[in-house]
């Protein structure tokens, strides 16, 4: 019984393969002129990120973007790969061009806000921090980021009620006097 079933599937299968013989040559040119799909470029780009090959991850971090605006995670990368290679302007206008096809992303609001600290931007960043943890009022991260930038400005008591919410109180008295100092 078991035999004749699997003859039962088989059988279609190789008449399939039987009616369409295949041509290796023109199965090959027809890959050959294929794009690969953004998936298939963000992965190359993090490998490329990995082994320190930042012109070939930009290059294809930039065509994910070109085939797919949308694909939120390319400019995050991006963003990243520049701030990496000192380049904050870079990353700031990959952010804000993620931020116009996703305005409400936290991630990129969050990072958005990072590279305005590295501008020396606190006001700005302070912006970008509260828009992404009203999004994500969970995430501690924005919110502690936020605490930095509201510290950054001389806003010693809000920062450290803000950091109190999400660090233990002795390392958030600790964060102020670190922020103290730097001032």
């Amino acid at each position: 019984m078991r035999t004749r079933t699997l003859a039962l599937v088989l059988l279609p299968l190789l008449a399939a393969c039987a009616s369409a013989p295949s041509d290796p040559q023109a199965d090959w040119e027809a890959g050959a002129g294929r794009k690969p799909e953004p998936d298939t470029l963000f992965s190359m780009a993090r490998i490329y990120v990995a082994q320190g090959r930042d012109d070939q991850a930009e290059a294809a971090l930039r065509e994910v973007l070109n085939q797919a605006p949308d694909f939120v995670r390319a400019y995050e990368e991006l963003a990243h790969l520049y701030v990496r290679r000192d380049l904050v302007d870079g990353a700031v206008a990959a952010l804000e061009v993620g931020l116009k096809h996703h305005a409400d992303d936290p991630v990129l609001l969050n990072d958005l806000g990072v590279c305005k600290l590295l501008q020396k931007d606190p006001v700005s960043a302070e912006q970008a921090f509260i828009r992404a943890a009203a999004l994500e009022p969970d995430n501690a991260r924005p919110r502690a980021n936020l605490a930095l930038a509201l510290a950054l400005q001389g806003r010693d008591d809000e920062a450290l009620a803000l950091w109190r919410q999400v660090i233990p109180p002795s390392e958030a008295t600790q964060n102020l006097e670190l922020v103290k100092q730097a001032r």
